[in-house]
């Protein structure tokens, strides 16, 4: 669902639409991050919950140092934030297809 929230952005050029926008992606972002202690217990079995938990705070805070600078660079390449949307879109289909093979050996795999 953010994936498509973020390819339909672009096309908001209003204020109205944007505001949209940021509740709707809140909306659905909120869950995610919300669950991060949960799925990493449930993915090492609670063994390494403590390390999970660092290092998935670790990846968003280095992302959203990060963001801002890969942002600002694609604005000024570009010269529209529409790429940005797309880019963003990109990185949630990719996180989407690591996700499904992490299930996927776990699964497969019994550690």
């Amino acid at each position: 669902m953010l994936m498509i929230i973020s390819l339909a952005a672009p096309y908001f050029t209003t204020f109205a639409w944007l505001c949209v926008y940021a509740g709707t992606f809140g909306f659905f972002a909120g869950p995610i991050v919300a669950s991060t202690v949960s799925v990493g217990g449930e993915i090492t079995n609670g063994k390494y919950l403590n390390e999970t938990y660092t290092l998935t705070i670790f990846v968003f805070g280095i992302s959203l140092i990060n963001g801002q600078v890969i942002t600002a660079s694609m604005y000024e390449l570009y010269g529209s934030y529409s790429n940005v949307f797309y880019f963003h879109a990109a990185c949630y289909l990719v996180t989407t297809v690591l996700s499904l093979c992490i299930c996927y050996i776990y699964q497969t795999h019994s550690y």
